[in-house]
């Protein structure tokens, strides 16, 4: 495939875009752990860090999609547009219209 090239960087940008997001969130979710797990009742009850992080993970997911789909869809479509990008460049390329 002669587009591998730009279509792997572009697919290396959109990866670490992925863990800069998942990173800032998870570490967003650390510093807001209190030793008790997400609850809508009344008494909360202890939980480890990682029984906490994922129902955050989960909720803040839903929040974004449920009540901000506009900015969810920007994000997906930041993260989508380097390798979109990548590929049709490489695609360019192998054909030799990109320098011509």
């Amino acid at each position: 495939m002669a587009s591998s090239k730009a279509f792997k960087v572009g697919l290396l940008i959109s990866g670490s875009l992925i863990m800069i997001i998942l990173v800032g969130t998870l570490v967003v979710g650390i510093s807001s752990y209190e030793g008790h797990c997400i609850s809508f009742e009344p008494p909360e009850r202890p939980c480890t860090l990682l029984e906490f992080l994922f129902p955050y993970l989960l909720l803040w997911i839903v929040f974004s999609i449920v009540e901000k789909p506009i900015l969810t869809f920007l994000v997906l479509d930041f993260i989508l547009a380097p390798t979109i990008i990548g590929y049709l460049l490489g695609r360019k390329e192998s054909q030799g219209e990109l320098f011509n």
